[in-house]
């Protein structure tokens, strides 16, 4: 820790050297007659900082919050008064845990979870009301969610059989390639694949990716950190174990870009040559 006083009298820089033990002062300034504390040194911009923290966190707070859709804070004008599973009223959903899209004109809303569930249940997923399929903006919305509570360490909805959980994460790698424009892929694509095959396809990615990004760019390095991973645990892991956390780690590769387009370019050419 720090010492809590200024470096020199008028000064307004905190003091560079470390605390005592079990104090808050270091030596000198421990035995100095007065002593001027950073924080109250620098109590009027206080007001200042606080303002531009809560300006800072409230901008993140809002674009989250879009990300969720219409209604998300003024629950009038909704198609349905209740989520379908949880049964939660609309009013009382947490606006955190909202989800809605807009559909000819009418607004569908749902608990994330209860959504997620059942979009990522099929390759074509539907609305569950009127059995319309869901628009590319919607999907793209779900996935910047899950992306986001990734990075949060939030718990992220999945089933709880080995079958269920496969279908699952193949269902949302190949809607993520439709959504940015690269066609309806089957996952059954992706079912003839083996321990292998998913070895092979992490070796091309960490190749071709060294031409997508320049040296040094950090989303360059940690892509290349999950691509290591997925070939060293080929020699540790079971070959249902090791393809399961393969798709997921193709999953996670995507959160790391802001716009993932050159990566799944570079991960669906691999696919397709291994």
């Amino acid at each position: 820790m720090k010492c809590a006083s200024v470096r020199k009298k008028g000064s307004l820089e905190q003091c560079a050297a470390n605390a005592l033990f079990g104090h808050t002062l270091c030596g000198s300034h421990a035995r100095a007659r007065t002593t001027v504390l950073w924080a109250d040194a620098n109590a009027s911009k206080t007001a200042c900082i606080i303002k531009i923290q809560a300006f800072v966190r409230g901008g993140m707070l809002r674009k989250r919050l879009r990300r969720n859709g219409p209604g998300v804070l003024h629950r009038s004008g909704l198609s349905n008064d209740e989520d379908l599973v949880t049964c939660e009223d609309k009013d009382r959903q947490d606006p955190q845990t909202y989800f809605a899209f807009n559909e000819n004109g009418k607004i569908w809303w749902f608990d994330y979870a209860t959504l997620s569930n059942w979009v990522y249940r099929s390759n074509i997923p539907l609305n569950p009301y009127t059995k319309v399929p869901l628009d590319v903006e919607t999907k793209r919305r779900m996935f910047q969610i899950w992306c986001y509570r990734f990075r949060c360490g939030n718990a992220l909805t999945e089933p709880t059989t080995v079958p269920d959980v496969l279908a699952f994460r193949l269902n949302m790698l190949c809607q993520l390639f439709s959504c940015y424009g690269f066609g309806d892929i089957d996952p059954t694509l992706f079912r003839r694949f083996g321990k292998v095959d998913y070895h092979s396809i992490f070796l091309m990615i960490r190749d071709d990716i060294g031409v997508a990004y320049r040296d040094g760019n950090p989303i360059k390095e940690r892509i290349k950190a999950f691509c290591t991973r997925g070939i060293h645990l080929i020699h540790t892991q079971d070959s249902q174990l090791y393809v399961i956390g393969s798709i997921h780690r193709l999953l996670c590769m995507c959160v790391v870009p802001k716009d993932p387009y050159i990566l799944l370019f570079t991960m669906l050419s691999a696919i397709y040559r291994c």
